[in-house]
């Protein structure tokens, strides 16, 4: 081989290896990008994944909140009903109380009316004594 033929092989070589360097590069570059494409589709599925939980936690603090809002009703509501029951319970015992005062109120009325009568009676009676 002379040194034309080594010089067109040396070229040869360096061009095959410098294919080579570029077919490596290509797949480096083409494993590159599969991998960031690959990165990429993992993180939309993650912030898809998280978003769906972020939206279920949302829903069940809301039903939650919903829950405690219809038991904070009902507790109003049967304090409601028990504070009606006791104003009305107070009422009837008003009215009870008022009824026997008015009562009591005659009674007296009525026990200080015959001790008058009984009085004058018994001045009647002394008078009628007198008198005979």
């Amino acid at each position: 081989m002379n040194w034309s033929d080594q010089l067109n092989s040396s070229v040869m070589d360096i061009l095959n290896l410098d294919a080579l360097v570029s077919l490596a590069s290509l797949g480096v570059s083409l494993f590159t990008v599969d991998q960031e494409r690959r990165h990429h589709a993992e993180a939309k599925k993650l912030e898809l994944k998280h978003h769906k939980f972020m939206v279920e936690m949302e829903k069940r603090l809301h039903d939650e909140q919903i829950a405690l809002d219809q038991k904070s009703v009902d507790a109003d509501k049967r304090r409601h009903n028990e504070s009606v029951r006791l104003s009305n319970n107070l009422h009837k015992q008003a009215v009870h109380l008022e009824h026997t005062l008015h009562q009591a109120q005659l009674y007296s009325a009525l026990e200080q009316h015959l001790q008058d009568i009984t009085s004058d009676l018994i001045v009647a009676g002394k008078e009628a004594d007198r008198d005979m």
